[in-house]
């Protein structure tokens, strides 16, 4: 009798001695985001299967060229509202900046949230200058921006319920996608993007899965 030492729960966390293997997936990875036209990620699989835990491992598993952030869109609140959402990515990216040792202006919620009380568009508005600060950063350090959204579906559900205007939030990922080189998208969920229906699939044109 040999014993199971991997058992389904919490994804794990990074450097966690029971994560091994998956390499093939860092190589992908490693390979796709050097191109110089970079595409959009998709990790899909059955739940339970660690796609959760191979995002929690990515700051380990990349060169260090890449820095890689976990956004958990089942946390409570995170696609409650656009402000939630712009805040959530914004205190990743600044918390992860900061144990790097470089330096970037903190962007507050309540700045965002009563932007959004205006309308939506001047939340992105706001968002998007200070990812141009952002990106001077990773400009200087010669450093791509991975950002990495668990449980993709949880957006078109936001959207369902009214939450956020999913169209904005598409296109501004389009946007991420044309015009900002430093940064790039993976999306992780059970779900294939065609699955997701013709309003995802019509914004993601150079996919990688």
């Amino acid at each position: 009798h040999i014993d199971n030492p991997y058992t389904p729960g919490l994804a794990l966390e990074l450097h966690k001695s029971l994560f091994v293997g998956r390499d093939d997936v860092a190589q992908q990875l490693s390979e796709a985001l050097s191109r110089s036209r970079r595409p959009t990620f998709f990790l899909t699989g059955e739940r339970r299967m660690g796609k959760s835990s191979i995002l929690k491992q990515l700051p380990g598993l990349l060169g260090s060229q890449y820095l890689s952030v976990f956004y958990d869109l089942q946390s409570t609140g995170v696609a409650s509202s656009i402000a939630a959402l712009l805040a959530a990515i914004a205190e990743g990216v600044y918390e992860l900046l900061g144990t790097k040792g470089m330096s970037v202006k903190r962007l507050e919620y309540e700045q965002l949230r009563e932007d959004q009380r205006e309308n939506e568009a001047v939340a992105y508005h706001r968002f998007n200058r200070w990812m141009r600060s952002v990106e001077q950063i990773l400009e200087q350090e010669n450093r791509i921006l991975l950002l990495a959204f668990d449980e993709f579906e949880k957006l078109e559900e936001a959207g369902q319920r009214g939450y956020i205007d999913l169209k904005s939030l598409l296109d501004w990922f389009r946007s991420v996608i044309q015009n900002r080189p430093r940064l790039a998208l993976l999306f992780s969920g059970v779900k294939k993007i065609g699955e997701q229906g013709p309003k995802w699939a019509g914004y993601f044109g150079y996919v990688e899965t």
